[in-house]
């Protein structure tokens, strides 16, 4: 039946999961593809809801598949709110498609130049990464990272079309360095209101970047969370302090501080 849809003429092809039910779906139809598609310049993405098996799929070779966890898009970017308010803005608008969007661009005048070099080379763009010609990506690398033949450089633009190299901005740039140092752990006081596995994958990616003198505290009623998601209340040194509530009383104001 996939047959039918013609897929090798597909510049892409997107899986979508169906909600409430597990990958074994989508598994199932990437699975058919890889005994029709010839074409290895197709990407194949596809939404999981868990990275149980990322490992299988990365191991399938002559064709690239991209899997989306989703669940790890939102905890991330939870993550990075969490610790920068404000970023969740910058992200959605890289993300959507108005304003300054990322692109990968090759930039052949760029090969066997550093990456410092790229840096100070556009004026209209911003570099962030090297994504290579086997697709391995590299965002903020050192700057003494060498560019080499069949890499791109991942920009910030408006659009493709406002992406210029420009060498001669390098001679103004003759007192440029990157910093150094290490951002100090900020001390924190988060509250949780509500709680689920997701949660828990939240304060495994923050709490590493804050410090262990931080607060924690989860508000949540019994009937919603599964007792294995309370079991753990140490993540990084940081203890999370858990406060079961019933709907009556659930005035999260008196856990806010000014």
């Amino acid at each position: 039946e996939l047959a039918l849809v013609n897929p090798n003429e597909a510049k892409n092809i997107v899986i979508l999961g169906e909600t409430g039910t597990s990958d074994s779906d989508v598994l199932t139809t990437i699975l058919a593809l890889t005994t029709i598609i010839t074409n290895s310049s197709i990407s194949i993405i596809a939404q999981l809801k868990n990275g149980f098996y990322l490992n299988n799929l990365k191991s399938i070779r002559n064709i690239n598949i991209i899997p989306i966890v989703s669940k790890n898009i939102i905890t991330n970017v939870t993550v990075q709110t969490l610790r920068e308010k404000g970023i969740g803005v910058v992200i959605l608008d890289l993300l959507d498609f108005d304003g300054d969007e990322i692109y990968f661009s090759d930039i052949p005048e760029l090969q066997n130049k550093t990456y410092k070099e790229a840096l100070l080379s556009f004026d209209k763009s911003s570099a962030i990464g090297i994504i290579d010609k086997d697709g391995n990506t590299k965002l903020n690398p050192e700057t003494n990272t060498i560019i080499k033949s069949g890499d791109k450089i991942i920009l910030i633009s408006e659009d493709d079309s406002t992406i210029f190299y420009k060498p001669q901005l390098l001679e103004s740039q003759t007192h440029f360095s990157a910093p150094v140092q290490k951002p100090k752990l900020e001390e924190k006081n988060i509250l949780f209101v509500g709680w689920s596995s997701m949660g828990v994958d939240i304060l495994k990616s923050f709490c590493p970047f804050i410090s262990p003198n931080s607060k924690m505290t989860v508000l949540y009623l019994p009937k919603y969370v599964n007792e294995e998601d309370l079991a753990q209340t140490n993540y990084n040194g940081i203890e999370v302090n858990f406060v079961k509530m019933s709907q009556s009383q659930f005035d999260h104001d008196k856990f806010i501080e000014d």
